[in-house]
């Protein structure tokens, strides 16, 4: 959206503000979809690997504590997952948030998609 002084004819085009996305007929500027999506997966991936970097330091330091931890992302819950894990046996000892839960959100998140239509 343009600022422009007021007045017939006065010869000023509009002020274009920072972060105006509208083009000279003052309509929002097309985004493209492609390049959209392009970015958010790219952002997604500097994302998971920072997680990844900073799950790699905590599972160094838990060794501290005699037990493992290991740090797992849940890309269709979109939700970092810990498994503490017995060093001796290698076994999961806990895991958070539990499997159940894990599942129950699935399964509301599926509910959700069904119940609303959404758009982006």
């Amino acid at each position: 959206m343009g600022i422009a002084i007021v007045g017939a004819g006065n010869g000023y085009p509009p002020l274009e503000l920072p972060g105006d996305h509208r083009n000279q007929s003052n309509q929002p500027a097309r985004v493209d979809t492609a390049q959209a999506a392009a970015q958010v997966a790219e952002r997604r991936r500097a994302v998971n690997a920072e997680i990844g970097a900073t799950a790699s330091d905590l599972e160094k330091i838990s060794l501290a504590f005699n037990k493992k931890l290991r740090f797992v992302v849940n890309e269709e819950l979109d939700q970092v997952v810990v498994k503490v894990i017995d060093p001796e046996t290698d076994k999961v000892i806990k895991e958070l948030p539990p499997e159940e839960l894990q599942r129950l959100h699935l399964k509301i998140k599926e509910m959700i998609g069904l119940l609303f239509d959404e758009t982006v």
